[in-house]
């Protein structure tokens, strides 16, 4: 990403299941039309197919207003379904350390 770009930060944690619209809403309060948008990750135990299903939505949303999203220190089972979902083809996918 070009370093021109502003740079905003939230956080994933826990356990997300079900509708995670109400999680989704609260990241983009956040964002405050940064054009990066890092999602750290690490404190993000699980996360069910439904909710993951509403995150891809809500990465494409924010790549269709020019918003790139960066999910950080990824759990590498958490990354595996972000990519079986396509997640990781429309967002950054770091994986963690350990």
């Amino acid at each position: 990403f070009g370093h021109s770009r502003m740079m905003a930060g939230v956080e994933l944690a826990g356990q997300i299941h079900g509708d995670a619209s109400a999680v989704l809403a609260q990241l983009e309060a956040r964002r405050q039309g940064h054009g990066i948008l890092v999602v750290e990750c690490g404190k993000l135990m699980r996360i069910d197919f439904t909710a993951a299903g509403n995150l891809l939505n809500w990465v494409i949303e924010q790549k269709n207003h020019g918003i790139h999203v960066q999910f950080s220190q990824t759990h590498r089972l958490v990354a595996a379904l972000f990519d079986a979902l396509g997640i990781s083809e429309q967002a950054r996918v770091v994986l963690r350390a350990n």
